[in-house]
C-alpha cells in the first residue's frame, strides 16, 4: 500500500513539474514591446516604421527579436514594462533583442536613445564599439550616435562602459565625429608649407637687395669725361 502511495505521490508531483514548467517557459519567452510612432508634425499622409521587413503603424506590439527601421521625418519608442524604452529616431535602423530587465542589440544606422530602468542590463553593440552596463542599481540613459560606421555615446543619467571606458552623466565620447581632421585640412600644407613660403620670400628679397646694390656700385665709380 505504501508503495502504490509513494509512485501515486511521484505521478502527481511528475505531472505537475511538466505541466507548470512549458508555462514559465512561455511567460519568459512572451515578453512584449509596445511600439509608439513619434510623426514629424510637417510629415504628410500615414507615418510607419519597418519591423522584420513589414510596415507596421503605432501600436502595434513586437517581440524579441525584431529588426527595427524607422525612414525619414519618423521616430519611433519601443517601451518594454519594467525594463526601459528604446527610441529610434528618423533614418535609424535596430536589431533589438529583449527580455525582462534586459536590452540588447546590434545598432546599424542613426541615432537612438536608451532607457534602462534600475536592475536592467543592457549591451548595444555598433560598427566600431560596445556600451555595456557597469552598475544596474540605477537608472542608466544615453544616447547613441552612428556617423560613418563611427559611434558616440552621450550619458544623460547613470554610468555606461563604452569600448571598456568609464562614462557618466554629462559626458559624451568622442565629442566630436565629423571634424576630427579639421585642423589638419585648415592648413593642407602644415608647417613645411609655410616654411617653403618664407624660402621663396627671402630669396626674392635677397635678389632685389643684390640688384640694387650693384646698381649704386656702377654710378659712383664712373669716369667723368675728360674736356
Amino acid at each position: 500500500m505504501k508503495i502504490i502511495t509513494y509512485k501515486l505521490f511521484a505521478a502527481l508531483f511528475l505531472l505537475v513539474f511538466l505541466i507548470a514548467f512549458p508555462k514559465n517557459n512561455a511567460a519568459q519567452e512572451k515578453v512584449l514591446g509596445e511600439l509608439t510612432i513619434e510623426n514629424n508634425v510637417s510629415a504628410i499622409g500615414e507615418q510607419f516604421v519597418t519591423v522584420n521587413n513589414e510596415r507596421v503603424i503605432s501600436g502595434r506590439s513586437i517581440m524579441s527579436p525584431s529588426e527595427i527601421e524607422t525612414p525619414a521625418q519618423t521616430a519611433a519608442k519601443v517601451t518594454i514594462a519594467k525594463t526601459g524604452f528604446i527610441r529610434l529616431a528618423s533614418g535609424s535602423k535596430m536589431n533589438l533583442y529583449f527580455e525582462n530587465a534586459s536590452i540588447s542589440g546590434d545598432f546599424l544606422q542613426g541615432n537612438i536613445t536608451v532607457d534602462a530602468l534600475p536592475f536592467t542590463k543592457f549591451n548595444i553593440l555598433t560598427s566600431d564599439g560596445a556600451i555595456t552596463a557597469l552598475n544596474i542599481n540605477n537608472e542608466n540613459v544615453f544616447v547613441v550616435n552612428l556617423v560613418n560606421n563611427k559611434t558616440q555615446v552621450k550619458v544623460l543619467s547613470g554610468e555606461v562602459l563604452f569600448n571598456g571606458t568609464l562614462l557618466v552623466a554629462g559626458q559624451t565620447f568622442p565629442t566630436d565625429l565629423g571634424n576630427s581632421n579639421a585642423k589638419k585640412n585648415d592648413n593642407p600644407g602644415g608647417a613645411g608649407s609655410n616654411n617653403l613660403i618664407y624660402i621663396i620670400l627671402g630669396a626674392a628679397a635677397a635678389v632685389v637687395i643684390a640688384a640694387v646694390s650693384l646698381s649704386g656700385g656702377s654710378d659712383n665709380n664712373s669716369v667723368s669725361p675728360v674736356r
